[in-house]
């Protein structure tokens, strides 16, 4: 990571996106990005959530906010159900996301980005009913979010069409949910055009997690650098003239500056 080169982003933008921060990779990467002034998007997983300590997540989230950066927090995902039929498999969901929800109150996350969980090859068949025990699911996750100033978003990966993650929205319409894009899962994961996911997704669309691929495979390239058109997303935050939360998801450090000159060159206008 060539800090000069990333602090000569301009500070408009380093100071009004997020970047994704594994929490068990804080030791290699925080001081820098309290040196850049970046956000941090702090990825809690379940490892981290066994192996450190209260205090850890205290001394990382006082070191950002003692610096006046925002946080949003990533929850764990990796073997997490929220609408399978076992009631032993939600229940143990359940009780990994809420040993997450423990954290919110140390780092005050102005939003917590959850996956959606929905996969129809496995689901298809029990559609109505895996719906309605994810949507029970999130409903309490996404109320003690509210009452804490934070926001529930979920996030596409598998989805294979904008509707099978709206259909879970509009059952959490009360709950303020709202959505994160991925652009890279879309493209790796998703089927249909692009633009038809941002006419489906568009009202609901809370924060983008921004980055590049073949198409293929979830590569997290930088914007620009696989195959992605980005043109109609460009055109629907020019209309807006507001962004969501923009999240950059680089899993190499040498992928953070080329995808922070596409924001510059491409959407740098709105910040």
């Amino acid at each position: 990571m060539n800090l000069s080169d990333i602090a000569a982003i301009p500070q408009r933008i380093r100071e009004n996106i997020q970047v994704n921060l594994p929490f068990r990779m804080r030791e290699l990467y925080m001081e820098a990005f309290l040196s850049l002034g970046l956000n941090p998007e702090i990825g809690i997983d379940g490892l981290s959530l066994d192996t450190s300590g209260w205090e850890d997540f205290k001394a990382v989230a006082g070191a950002f906010q003692k610096k006046g950066r925002r946080i949003t927090l990533h929850g764990p995902f990796m073997d997490l159900s929220p609408g399978s039929p076992d009631a032993a498999v939600r229940r143990v969901s359940m009780e990994r996301i809420q040993q997450f929800l423990e954290l919110v109150p140390v780092f005050n996350p102005v939003s917590v980005v959850c996956h959606g969980g929905w996969e129809s090859r496995r689901y298809d068949w029990i559609k109505d009913e895996w719906y309605a025990r994810s949507a029970d699911f999130w409903k309490g996750v996404a109320g003690d979010l509210l009452k804490r100033n934070s926001q529930l978003f979920l996030e596409n990966v598998y989805e294979e069409h904008p509707e099978e993650l709206l259909l879970l929205l509009e059952h959490l319409r009360a709950e303020k949910v709202r959505v994160c894009l991925d652009t890279g899962h879309q493209s790796a994961f998703g089927s249909g055009d692009f633009s038809h996911w941002l006419g489906v997704l568009g009202s609901f669309i809370g924060e983008i997690h921004l980055h590049d691929n073949n198409g293929k495979e979830d590569s997290h390239l930088p914007p620009g650098h696989g195959v992605i058109d980005y043109t109609p997303l460009k055109k629907m935050l020019y209309a807006r003239r507001s962004l969501p939360i923009i999240t950059l998801e680089p899993h190499e450090p040498k992928n953070l500056l080329p995808s922070m000159e596409w924001l510059v060159q491409e959407l740098g206008e709105l910040f």
